[in-house]
């Protein structure tokens, strides 16, 4: 997904509060400055781990998961 994708989300009524979570392989702060400018809430580097990914996405979903399920604890 790109900027563009982002910002057409942000716009519609229907997905305007939707967490947008960006990944990159870039570590680089441009990348992590133009995802949040588009739109996206938070950004995730790669390599990222599982337990990562999991705290991000309950951040953004509306029923919280209290705990991260040990399958994804390293």
């Amino acid at each position: 997904m790109d900027g563009r994708v982002a910002r057409r989300l942000r716009r519609d009524p229907a997905t305007t509060n939707m967490g947008i979570i960006a990944m990159t392989a870039l570590a680089v702060r441009d990348d992590h400055v133009r995802a949040r400018h588009a739109g996206c809430d938070a950004v995730l580097i790669k390599p990222v781990l599982p337990k990562a990914i999991v705290e991000t996405v309950c951040r953004y979903v509306e029923r919280p998961v209290v705990g991260v399920p040990a399958l994804f604890q390293v």
